[in-house]
């Protein structure tokens, strides 16, 4: 019981910077997107570079690519592919590091002041 009124009590301070925890979360899903599509310009080198396969419909119609013509094209393409990803997922990190670390010490400025 005792927990639940300290917890209420610390909401209280969070919920004076809403705004900014809901922006350090979209920031943060956008990082996990990124996360998540590391894998997929790896995927296209190994199916359809090396092993020579049709790239999907889809991809064919966004890249203008056809296999096996195009393979030094497309190698390219997703090298520059990961480049931007890893660039992107690491500027994004460092983002939601420093948002985080400023979110905190302001919290605790605010409870040390009550205090």
């Amino acid at each position: 019981m005792k927990n639940i009124y300290v917890i209420k009590r610390l909401f209280r301070y969070v919920s004076n910077y809403k705004t900014r925890l809901i922006i350090l979360i979209l920031i943060a899903l956008i990082g996990v997107a990124f996360e998540v599509a590391k894998p997929l310009p790896i995927k296209i080198v190994i199916d359809n570079v090396l092993t020579g396969q049709p790239l999907p419909a889809f991809l064919q119609n966004w890249t203008g690519f056809t296999i096996p013509g195009d393979k030094e094209q497309l190698l390219i393409l997703c090298s520059l592919v990961v480049v931007i990803i890893t660039i992107g997922s690491a500027a994004i990190s460092l983002v939601v590091t420093n948002m985080t670390v400023g979110l905190s010490q302001r919290l605790v400025y605010d409870i040390s002041v009550d205090l």
